[in-house]
């Protein structure tokens, strides 16, 4: 209705100024005055154009302001409180306010950074409407950056269930980023981006801050799932990040037992010696590990139970195409009989069909995971 007003206020505005035209000069054309009156109204409805845009982009610019105050003063706040508790003799509230402290201060260090990066820049055009199918990487860069801002980072969840009982056990948490119309691009389309774009450590450190509040809030509805969240090498690297996470799971000492970090096998295989201690104190936490993305059925076993790796993941086209060579399934059986014997469960993702299944369990895998069980889904229940 908005739209439609607008327009009737141009054709008349339009019409108005053919007959002033008209009026001025009475010699001008009749064709002559109709272009130029269509001229002037376009030109309105193109000013009236450019203002709304200006006006949405400064909202948008407002809000980010708006929630770094916010966030500050969530900090002056929770600090004084601090004062006050450590006044009292309880050490119960000391826990409660150390534990919003660190949480407020995550997320200040990921919107400063934001805030840094973005100085000088234009904030994307609202309004976006291309597919994210069909997005190319400047409109998918645009929509990243904009997701970012404006905390449009979603947290997907599948399932995955034991084998052959099919019991949900688990749920891995997939990020997803949402586009202004309503769409969601997957991490296969803005990954490579994001790490171009210098904006990975953002990206990765505010899904893992998504799926921490995630499991928290579902925490009384359900004590007994746990949750695979992948981690990234350049999220460990974020030395202020991890401690200020590591902190926060010291305070919150009922959510590390329920997290797995999922690490690349390509991740684990070039660590530098530096990250151990990170991955040490995460697992003093009660956190546990999930090798994925295998490119080598050839695991270093004494390597993954250092580093505590508790499960293995592997695609089903992988162990397939293994399972189809000569000796192939001798080769997995033995592989499988290695990991028994180190106590690391395997994992199938991937499984798309009950053939795809009944092959797979002549190698006795501990859980499934793929669309055959459910794909990842913003609406799985948890209760």
């Amino acid at each position: 209705m908005a739209k439609l007003g607008f327009g009737l206020l141009y054709a008349v505005l339009g019409v108005a100024l053919t007959l002033i035209l008209h009026l001025i000069y009475p010699n001008i054309g009749a064709v002559s005055l109709i272009l130029t009156g269509l001229l002037i109204a376009l030109a309105c409805g193109g000013a009236h154009v450019l203002l709304i845009l200006r006006i949405r982009v400064r909202q948008q610019e407002i809000k980010l302001l708006v929630l770094r105050k916010d966030l500050s003063d969530a900090i002056a706040r929770t600090n004084s409180l601090q004062h006050n508790v450590d006044d009292m003799d309880g050490t119960v509230g000391n826990a409660r306010f150390d534990s919003l402290l660190s949480e407020v201060r995550i997320l200040q260090n990921v919107i400063d950074r934001i805030m840094q990066t973005d100085k000088g820049k234009p904030l994307p055009a609202a309004g976006l409407t291309t597919p994210p199918n069909k997005m190319n990487d400047r409109e998918v860069m645009g929509a990243l950056e904009d997701a970012v801002r404006a905390d449009r980072i979603e947290v997907f969840l599948q399932p995955i269930v034991s084998l052959p009982q099919r019991k949900l056990r688990f749920y891995e948490m997939f990020t997803r980023i949402r586009t202004p119309d309503g769409g969601y691009l997957t991490p296969e389309r803005f990954v490579r981006l994001a790490e171009e774009g210098g904006m990975i450590t953002d990206v990765d450190n505010l899904q893992l801050l998504r799926c921490i509040q995630m499991i928290r809030d579902t925490e009384k509805r359900n004590s007994t799932l746990r949750f695979f969240c992948n981690i990234s090498s350049n999220t460990l690297r974020d030395k202020g990040f991890m401690t200020e996470l590591v902190q926060f799971l010291g305070q919150n000492s009922q959510l590390a037992p329920k997290l797995i970090f999922e690490l690349a096998q390509e991740d684990l295989a070039t660590m530098s010696a530096d990250l151990v201690p990170v991955l040490d104190g995460l697992g003093r936490l009660g956190c546990r590990f999930s090798m994925d993305r295998i490119y080598s059925l050839e695991f270093p076993l004494a390597a993954l139970t250092a580093r505590k790796i508790r499960t293995v993941k592997v695609d089903s086209d992988v162990l397939l195409a293994e399972f189809q060579k000569a000796g192939g399934d001798m080769r997995l059986r033995e592989i499988k009989n290695q990991l028994d014997r180190n106590s690391i469960d395997l994992i199938v993702s991937k499984i798309e069909s009950e053939a795809q299944l009944r092959e797979l369990l002549d190698l006795n895998i501990d859980f499934g995971q793929g669309y055959l069980f459910g794909e990842p889904s913003a609406n799985w229940a948890l209760s």
